[in-house]
Order: structure tokens, then sequence, then C-alpha cells
């Protein structure tokens, strides 16, 4: 049986994929591999081949390997939740070509830690279904870009079958589920979450659900929130571009496959959960979305700090006096980031919560509206 090595991606004490804090990994819905607590923030590639993905968080980056294995290293847990100010540096591209231990990106350890996320760096062979056969990994403490596991692969990959024309191998399958969903005239649009190719038909009725059940490849058929979904497993991405391939770009929507795979990896990361770590978890999200709000910010307040130390050397010194324009458009300068905060606040929080940053940037603007700030400053209350 053919053996291939996946070298470790970081520096620090590797362990078993279930042992990782997150059940997308864990219960190994991602494919088999392996967790890495990290003591330095250096990433390299896993396996020679091509970058196949890099995700706009810059948290996760796919490869292809030379041997066939598709790989995954997912870096830290949460940390999509970072998107405006990400604490990775990625040197590579999609499309590039990497040799096993390459530099490939960087880490701010203590930044995922201050923002209160954990740091483990996850390894996920996406095509294990198809491919291996077991994966062993190596645990204990490492270095980066030395063997990390052993993975023997399949002496006959079982997969849908190679065909010719557009989606690659999974050309035939994309066909099949396009078929029995009743065609390219009943899919109004298509996207795809963790492991499911979603749909949107125009009617649900004529797709054929013990058909599309018992095409292989196929897990099961859902039906939710005005979707059918077809289950594919770790393959789903690969059928998804096949079944775009097939129909035309304009049934995909790449940004809403990436929210709806967010959506299904916190929904699935949540029945796993036991009632302390649900807590756990709220407060966490709780804390990451006010960090969150704050981050983009901070730079406004430094400079409003900044500005009102100057100005206050400028009147120490006598070199500005407190009855000129000058120091009044420097007051305002120094004053107007505090005195709009909740604005700027509303607008941060919703892109961060995913709702509408005008409406919050409103809700805010009431907040700084002079008889709200007089209600809140008076001694005398106010009547209702």
């Amino acid at each position: 049986m053919k053996q291939v090595h996946l070298l470790t991606p970081v520096a620090g004490q590797l362990v078993p994929l279930a042992s990782v804090h997150d059940p997308v990994f864990s219960q190994g819905m991602m494919g088999q591999g392996f967790g890495i607590e990290p003591t330095d923030g250096q990433v390299v590639a896993p396996i020679s081949g091509k970058v196949t993905m890099v995700a706009a968080s810059l948290h996760a980056i796919g490869f292809k390997g030379d041997n066939g294995l598709e790989v995954l290293v997912h870096l830290g847990i949460d940390t999509v939740e970072l998107a405006d100010q990400p604490p990775f540096k990625v040197n590579v591209q999609v499309g590039e070509t990497v040799t096993a231990g390459d530099k490939i990106a960087m880490m701010d350890l203590a930044a995922i830690a201050s923002a209160n996320k954990a740091t483990t760096v996850i390894m996920a062979v996406t095509n294990s279904t198809d491919m291996v056969t077991k994966l062993t990994p190596e645990v204990g403490e490492v270095r980066a870009g030395v063997v990390g596991a052993v993975v023997e692969l399949k002496e006959h990959v079982d997969a849908p079958p190679i065909v010719k024309g557009k989606g690659g191998k999974y050309a035939e399958l994309a066909t099949q589920i396009i078929a029995q969903v009743g065609g390219p005239v009943n899919i109004k649009s298509v996207i795809h979450c963790i492991t499911r190719v979603r749909f949107y038909l125009k009617d649900e009725s004529q797709a054929n659900d013990e058909g599309i059940r018992n095409l292989k490849g196929v897990i099961d058929v859902a039906k939710a929130g005005g979707q059918y979904q077809v289950v594919i497993g770790p393959a789903v991405t690969d059928v998804y571009d096949a079944i775009v391939a097939q129909l035309g770009p304009g049934f995909g929507d790449a940004d809403a496959s990436a929210v709806a795979t967010e959506k299904e990896a916190n929904r699935l990361a949540w029945q796993k959960m036991t009632p302390w770590q649900k807590v756990k978890h709220g407060f966490s999200s709780l804390i990451g979305v006010i960090t969150g709000s704050m981050i983009p910010v901070i730079g406004l307040l430094a400079a409003s700090g900044i500005l009102k130390g100057i100005l206050s050397l400028l009147t120490n010194f006598k070199l500005v006096s407190a009855t000129t324009p000058t120091y009044a458009i420097i007051n305002a300068m120094g004053d107007s980031v505090f005195y709009f905060l909740p604005i700027f606040v509303g607008f941060t929080a919703a892109k961060k919560l995913g709702s509408d940053p005008v409406i919050m940037g409103i809700i805010g603007g009431v907040l700084t509206y002079p008889a709200i700030v007089g209600m809140a400053t008076t001694e005398v209350p106010y009547n209702c």
C-alpha cells in the first residue's frame, strides 16, 4: 500500500484531530488530519502541489497535492471572525505552485489570543473519503516542516468517474444531480455550505428525492429555508464547481456560499456543544463582537487623543489661546470622534453582525442627538 507524508505546517504540540476544540474538524466532517497548538507563527506548506484556495479572511489555505491529496490548513479556531483585521500574512496566491516546507504565511499568535480565539492550527485532508485508507499523526512536540502524519493511500480511488467536459471528475455526478432536480429550467440559483449543495428551485415537487439519494457520491437530501439541499460531504466544493460549470456562472453565488458555509459550520459546532460549552461560546462570541466592532475605530480614537494632547501642549506653552479659532478647530477635531462614536461603532458593529450599516448608524446617530445627550447629563428627570 502506498504511503505519503504530510509535513507539519507550524511548530508546536501535535495532537489528534479528535482533540481539537472545533466539532466540524474533530468529528471528521472535513476529513482526516491533525491539530497543532503552535509555539511559533511561521506557517509552511505541508505538501507539494498547487494552492487552490486562500480564504478572504486569510484564516485558511487549501492545497491540491501532486499526489492527489486535497489539504486544508486552518489557522486558529473561529478566526474567520477577525476578518476586519486578519492576524495573518499570507505569502501565496491561488494557482501558485509550492514545495513542501516552503514558507507560506505568518500568524500573529498574540493578536489571536488577545481576541479570545484559540490559535490551534488544524490540517485536514478534505478528500479523505476518496483517497485515504488511514492517517497516522505523529503526536508530540514538533518543529515546522517535519513529518506530521503518515498517510496510507487507497489502491483504487472510489470517486465519481472522470468525464470529459465541464466539471472535471465530478461532471457526471453534477449532470445527474441537475437532471434529478428538474433540469436547468427548474433551477433559480445554487450555493453551497460546508457539506451541502443548496438549490433554489422554481418547483421542488419536480425534484426526484429518491433518485438523488441513490446517486453515487450523494449522502442524503434535505429541504429547509426554501432550499433543496443535496448532502455531499467533503467533496461539496468540487461538486458545486462542476454544477456551476455546467449551468453557467450566473447560477452560482460565491459570497452567499461563503456565508452559508460559515453558518453551517457554526450550526454543526453548536449541536455538538455541551450546555457549558454553549455558555462559553456565547460569551466568547459577545467579546468577539465587541472587539470586532471597536478595532476599526481604534485608530481614530488614537488620533483624537494625539490631537487633544497637542492642543494641551499648545495651550500650556501659551502658543494658542482657548479663545482663538485655531483652538476651536483643533478641539473640535479631537472631540468629534468621541462625540460621534456611537455612529462609528454602530456602522462597524453592523458589518460584524451582518446587519444594515445605515440603520445601525442611524441608531447611533439618535444617541448623539442633543436632546438625548441632555437626558443623560441633566440632573432633572424628563417627564414621560
